[in-house]
């Protein structure tokens, strides 16, 4: 089965949101706090930076996070990612953009 996603309603006149960051792979620990998250609510949530280590790999943004978030949220809700520093070291660094494009 192929992932899938959501994006967000652009006519909606108010959003409820969560905030992740700083998860360094820990995905148990990302688990716990999405755990408190009223998914009934809640429209989107933001990955704000150092999900991971570093990037060596695409294996390794699935393994590090984007497994969890899908089998979590990501599968209906959307995400948006700021890159912390973390996410700009590493041989694979420079493939960001191709997973988690923005406008600008």
């Amino acid at each position: 089965v192929l992932p899938t996603f959501t994006t967000n309603d652009p006519k909606a006149t108010q959003v409820s949101f969560a905030v992740v960051n700083d998860i360094h792979q820990q995905n148990d620990v990302m688990k716990k706090l999405l755990g408190q998250v009223d998914w009934n609510n809640n429209q989107l949530v933001f990955f704000n930076g150092d999900m991971q280590n570093n990037s060596r790999s695409e294996a390794q943004i699935f393994s590090s996070f984007m497994d969890t978030a899908i089998s979590v949220f990501a599968d209906r809700i959307p995400m948006y990612y700021a890159r912390g520093n973390h996410e700009t070291r590493g041989e694979f660094a420079s493939q960001f953009p191709r997973y988690f494009p923005s406008a600008t």
